[in-house]
């Protein structure tokens, strides 16, 4: 089975005056020092986005949340007679969370908190059916 998949990464935004900045603005874009928390793996681009909001909302300032895909996987049978959605999320983390890339053009949605507002940053699935 063939299936586009989708990873949300999730962390905190570091200051460009964070001595850490340097490290972690090497993923994405040199904008932003994305200081990773996790990361995780989904099927279903809606599901992803579902969280990611959810996430970002209930964080604390700097809470970023970036969902990326770079391409059609063939997962085969890797989930096929695994009923249990925390085991089949686990099998995909653990397969597929370091396969996506991390480059800037790979981003189809990226979002943050700024004090109490959220900030869309990039919307591509959003910004391509404009077209």
């Amino acid at each position: 089975m063939k299936k586009e998949l989708f990873r949300l990464d999730i962390g905190v935004l570091l200051n460009k005056d964070d001595e850490e900045f340097e490290c972690y603005n090497q993923v994405y874009t040199k904008e932003f020092g994305f200081y990773d928390e996790d990361q995780s793996i989904y099927l279903d681009y809606n599901d992803a986005i579902k969280e990611a909001k959810e996430y970002v909302k209930n964080g604390v300032d700097r809470t970023y949340a970036v969902i990326s895909s770079d391409g059609i996987y063939d997962i085969g049978d890797l989930l096929e007679d695994i009923d249990d959605e925390d085991e089949r999320q686990s099998i995909l983390n653990e397969t597929y969370a370091t396969e996506i890339s991390y480059n800037e053009g790979y981003i189809d949605y990226f979002i943050y908190k700024n004090g109490d507002e959220i900030k869309t940053v990039i919307d591509m699935r959003k910004e391509l059916c404009k077209k």
